[in-house]
């Protein structure tokens, strides 16, 4: 009995021997290869975190004049919208008394609505 149980032993130590230098020499290369991405990553981020500060502080900065551009178009638009307004309303009033462009201006708008209806106009 004893010497079968000698060699069993002996060869269940040298097979976990084994395993255990395959399996510490696969995690000395991951370590190295985990160490070799965090550098490469920490280098990266210093890079990304010094160029979104500076485009953070343009962009701050063009987005304040933007701003302020588009107020200043968004008021002369509608001061445009209003003198259009102004002007359409005049030329209503002129128009009133006349009876006489009512009838074709109808007929021009209906032709018109009819065509943009049919697909016609895109």
């Amino acid at each position: 009995m004893l010497p079968q149980q000698h060699p069993q032993q002996h060869l269940q130590q040298r097979g976990s021997n084994q395993q255990q230098q395959q399996h510490q020499h696969q995690q000395h290369q991951q370590q190295q290869h985990q160490q070799q991405q965090h550098q490469h990553q920490q280098q990266q981020h210093q890079q990304q975190h010094q160029q979104q500060q500076q485009h953070q502080q343009q962009q701050h900065h063009q987005q304040h004049q933007h701003q302020q551009q588009q107020h200043q178009q968004q008021q002369q638009h509608q001061q445009q919208q209003q003198r259009q307004q102004q002007q359409q309303h005049q030329q209503q009033q002129t128009c009133r008394p006349r009876a006489g462009p009512s009838l074709p201006l109808k007929l021009c708008l209906q032709h018109l609505l009819s065509e943009i209806i049919s697909g016609r106009l895109e």
